[in-house]
């Protein structure tokens, strides 16, 4: 199974979503993979320096991410499309709703309601810490609502 997670620029949130989805299912030797994209954004940007810094804490490097404009074919590759605010996902459905793919905010898809995940651009190393958290606690519940809904395959069952 591959997830795509959208944000703004893809130097922050969705890489970070990425890098914990990744993490966690190669411990866990799952079938699942994350990819990410930014739909305001250049190919071959770093990710933010204190996005690599608060991922580090959690053991994960997230320093050779580089970000990807988002393009028709990641969409179309994806079997989930989780964005990080309502605006992202309207973007994708207004462009790739004819698709037919299943585009979701991140906590929309979890029953969560239709929040943003908070945004740290700009911020200071506290805003990155506080939006590493959430996102972690995100794609557990992710992981957790695909392993219980049985819908993707067994390969949850393990979690």
């Amino acid at each position: 199974m591959k997830i795509l997670f959208v944000c703004t620029g893809n130097t922050c949130r969705s890489p970070m979503a990425e890098g914990f989805l990744n993490a966690i299912a190669q411990k866990g030797d799952l079938d699942i993979c994350a990819a990410s994209a930014g739909v305001l954004t250049h190919d071959g940007l770093f990710a933010s320096e204190n996005a690599v810094i608060a991922m580090r804490e959690y053991g994960i490097d997230i320093s050779p991410h580089r970000s990807a404009l988002i393009r028709k074919e990641a969409v179309l590759d994806a079997d989930i499309v989780l964005t990080m605010s309502s605006s992202h996902r309207d973007m994708l459905l207004f462009s790739f709703g004819s698709e037919g793919k299943s585009i979701f905010t991140l906590k929309e898809f979890l029953g969560i309601g239709d929040a943003d995940v908070i945004d740290p651009y700009g911020g200071d190393i506290n805003i990155y810490r506080a939006t590493a958290a959430e996102i972690k606690n995100l794609v557990e519940r992710l992981l957790d609502l695909l392993a219980r809904s049985g819908k993707y395959g067994d390969e949850f069952k393990k979690i």
